[in-house]
């Protein structure tokens, strides 16, 4: 009965889920050449990423193609995608361990946070030390405002 149970469940979480596109294997490969590229700094625009989809991997590739893409690659967590309501900027993330580990787990520390400021305000000149290997420290910012992680707030009294 239980496992009479479990099959009917499987075939209807199953039945409900989307397709994958074949554009889907063909991106998930060339992701990886897309990780070295951006190595130091994993985050691109949604407009490039669709660029680079078009460009690089399927011209034929539409804008629904690109948002099924997108979500399918989420779902199986390749990539991150973030929306920026404010900005109207979109983000990938390619490298979601990256956001995970290295940015949020160094911003969540024991060691950062004991060594945080009082008023909790840093300019992106703060993160050049910390995060020494992104080039330009306000792309951090806006991901990380994208995020609603930290509320920057550029010129900040220091005490």
């Amino acid at each position: 009965m239980f496992k009479e149970y479990l099959k009917v469940t499987r075939e209807e979480l199953l039945g409900r889920l989307q397709r994958p596109l074949v554009l889907l294997d063909a991106c998930i490969t060339y992701l990886s050449t897309l990780r070295k590229r951006y190595q130091a700094f994993p985050v691109i625009t949604w407009l490039h990423f669709t660029n680079l989809i078009r460009d690089e991997v399927n011209p034929l590739a539409s804008d629904s193609h690109c948002q099924s893409l997108i979500h399918q690659l989420q779902l199986i967590g390749e990539v991150v995608y973030l929306r920026d309501e404010t900005a109207e900027i979109d983000y990938v993330v390619i490298t979601p361990e990256w956001l995970g580990t290295h940015i949020m787990g160094t911003l969540l520390s024991a060691d950062f946070l004991a060594q945080c400021r009082e008023s909790g305000c840093y300019s992106p000149d703060d993160f050049t030390s910390i995060f020494p290997e992104i080039a330009e420290p306000t792309d951090l910012t806006n991901i990380l405002a994208t995020l609603h992680v930290i509320m920057f707030t550029i010129g900040c009294i220091r005490k």
